[in-house]
């Protein structure tokens, strides 16, 4: 199979599952957030900095680690098994005993229970990793979808029952750690893939050299992500963290969508040319025209329909969202550079350089974000968006002075991109105030949004214009014959 078949390919799959994922949980998401209140989320968003922080240190860096390595053997997917499963149960552990003084901390009893059922997730997630994996290496999404859909159906079914019967917090927690365990089981039925009974010292440090990097990078992400999380909780209320929870969780639902396409395909795939830097440049350029023809039209229609979206999916009792959504979906703008940027330095094996530029970037953010503190939550939401800005171009200069890629290439085929999709957004958020109900504004800004962006995506030849103009032709030609 060709390169660029395998590209199509996994990118194929990826977006089905990527969209079929996002359709079931619209529905899911619709149901539970009129059944639970913001309060509710607010609680799960404070347990959502620790699982995160441990999910880090149960990866450690393999996960890329295995995907970069060439000369992987059994032996190191074993070897990585082993050493996620172990840490998965020491962090449930530390998890278990520490729960007391979350809930304390908080002042929050039902955290204690909530935090020792919730972790079981990270003990599932951990054994599934190196079967996620494997597909991952293969661009075989399509398996992946297999597990993702029905996981996430089942343990929406019982969220929903669950939620439906009074037990709030309780039904997020069933559903999230449902999903985990119906994954984890799916993955090895699909796989039906073993580990060894070794554990390679060798192999263990040659992946952990390359990981570690990767791991205080992801520490520095997470400490970074969920700091704010863990302050809005105990400077403000559960209720306030519940309402910036959902609103930074749909200002990122772009960023999310682009990087399961995207972002999952790209990693494995330049580290299949990584010895080649032309086609490594090539594939790099037509990933930043294509990536971002698509993710920065979803941020920017995001801002424009912010209010139609949280009220139509999430309900009027959750408004007060919609001023946090517009600024933080702002605040995602760069995010797609940011990502392939770094996949070029992880495929080439600068997980050195990936670190030193994650640090340089949130040592800028903790100091964006204390100044902001003081001023209440709409600023630490614009201070969101000034270290996205940064954060993007810090990342353009350091793929400059390291792969002698000029900022003037970065970004010359992207500029259009902002006009023409900022310009959309405008006319899209005018036309909402032209109607009173809310669903027509949606409709209707959609529509707007799209055929203006479609007309000038035509007009100036847009790299995602032609692959789709392609892809079309491709199609028609197999299923009709034409």
């Amino acid at each position: 199979m060709s390169l660029k078949t395998e590209t199509i390919k996994g990118t194929f799959w990826s977006s089905v599952e990527k969209f079929s994922l996002l359709g079931i949980q619209f529905v899911l998401q619709i149901v539970l957030a009129r059944l639970l209140t913001p309060a509710d989320y607010g609680i799960i968003g404070i347990l959502a900095v620790f699982i995160a922080i441990s999910n880090t240190f149960i990866d450690s860096g393999f996960t890329s680690a295995l995907i970069q390595k060439k000369d992987r053997t059994e032996i190191d997917f074993s070897t990585a098994f082993y050493f996620n499963l172990s840490i998965s149960i020491i962090c449930y552990i530390v998890l278990f005993f520490s729960a007391p003084y979350i809930a304390k901390f908080y002042q929050i009893p039902t955290l204690t229970s909530v935090t020792r059922v919730l972790s079981f997730a990270l003990i599932f997630m951990a054994l599934s990793a190196v079967n996620r994996t494997k597909l991952q290496i293969k661009l075989n999404f399509k398996t992946q979808a297999k597990a993702s859909l029905t996981s996430v159906i089942l343990s929406g079914i019982i969220g929903i029952y669950l939620a439906y019967k009074g037990f709030g917090v309780w039904a997020l927690v069933a559903q999230q750690v449902s999903n985990s365990f119906f994954n984890m089981m799916l993955m090895f039925v699909l796989i039906r893939w073993k580990p060894l009974f070794i554990f390679s010292i060798t192999s263990f440090k040659k992946m952990f050299s390359y990981g570690v990097k990767l791991l205080v990078s992801s520490l520095l992400d997470n400490l970074y992500l969920n700091i704010r999380p863990l302050i809005i909780g105990k400077l403000f209320s559960v209720s306030t963290l519940g309402l910036y929870s959902r609103a930074y969780q749909f200002a990122g639902f772009p960023i999310g969508l682009s990087n399961t396409i995207f972002g999952r395909v790209a990693f494995p795939l330049f580290s299949k040319i990584q010895d080649d830097f032309n086609q490594l440049f090539n594939v790099y350029c037509r990933f930043l025209k294509i990536v971002n023809g698509i993710y920065i039209p979803l941020i920017l229609f995001l801002c424009a329909v912010s209010k139609q979206v949280i009220v139509i999916v999430l309900g009027y009792k959750w408004i007060d969202a919609v001023a946090l959504l517009r600024i933080l979906a702002l605040a995602f703008v760069f995010d797609s550079f940011t990502n392939i940027n770094v996949n070029l330095f992880l495929a080439k094996g600068y997980s050195n350089i990936a670190l030193k530029l994650n640090f340089i970037k949130k040592i800028i953010a903790i100091i964006i974000l204390f100044i902001s503190i003081p001023f209440g939550i709409i600023a630490i939401c614009w201070g969101s968006v000034i270290y996205g800005i940064i954060a993007g171009f810090l990342g353009m200069f350091f793929v400059k002075k390291v792969f002698k890629i000029d900022l003037k290439i970065q970004l010359w085929d992207i500029i259009p991109i902002f006009l023409v999709s900022g310009f959309s957004a405008l006319l899209a958020y005018f036309t909402t105030l032209q109607f009173s109900n809310i669903y027509i504004q949606l409709i209707f800004a959609f529509f707007v949004f799209l055929i203006i962006y479609i007309l000038f995506a035509y007009k100036l030849n847009f790299e995602i214009w032609k692959e789709s103009i392609k892809l079309i032709k491709k199609i028609k030609q197999k299923y009709i014959g034409v």
